[in-house]
């Protein structure tokens, strides 16, 4: 009974490992998603952190379900006055263990696509990479991706 035991406790370990390195699965990123901050790592190697906390940035939400939408709540405003300025209607298609397209019609009603890859932490959070970023200075970014936190 105790190598039995054993064997299935080593089973759920390695079951836990597997579905939780950072791979992207329907169930990890369906749900509801806050963003947190930014980060970006400059070709030296530093890094540069922008946490969203107390702006109104920090209101808006990515909604994931499961029949492949998502919905991008947005707000604006200065940190004590956010005011939603609305919701864009898109859809989420996971491409490979690593990367999610993302589509949709802009305001001129011209239809884009984007690939980003996804990357889920040991911590719950999210990571969504963001291609040919800069910082505030124009400066570029060698890698940067935002953060968003699991709200439901």
């Amino acid at each position: 009974m105790k190598k039995s035991n054993l064997i299935l406790s080593i089973l759920y370990l390695l079951i836990i490992s597997c579905s939780n390195n950072g791979e992207l699965n329907d169930e990890l990123l369906i749900g509801t998603w806050f963003p947190e901050g930014h980060k970006g790592i400059y070709l030296d190697g530093t890094e540069n952190y922008e946490s969203f906390n107390n702006t109104c940035f920090s209101e808006n939400r990515w909604v994931f379900n499961s029949d492949n939408e998502l919905t991008i709540v947005s707000f604006d405003g200065n940190n004590s006055n956010c005011e939603k300025i609305g919701d864009e209607s898109l859809f989420w298609e996971r491409l490979d263990e690593t990367n999610i397209e993302i589509k949709g019609t802009d305001k001129e009603s011209l239809d884009f696509e984007y690939i980003f890859k996804v990357e889920f932490t040991n911590e719950g959070l999210m990571k969504i990479y963001t291609p040919n970023e800069t910082d505030s200075n124009g400066v570029e970014y060698k890698v940067s991706y935002q953060l968003f936190k699991r709200v439901e």
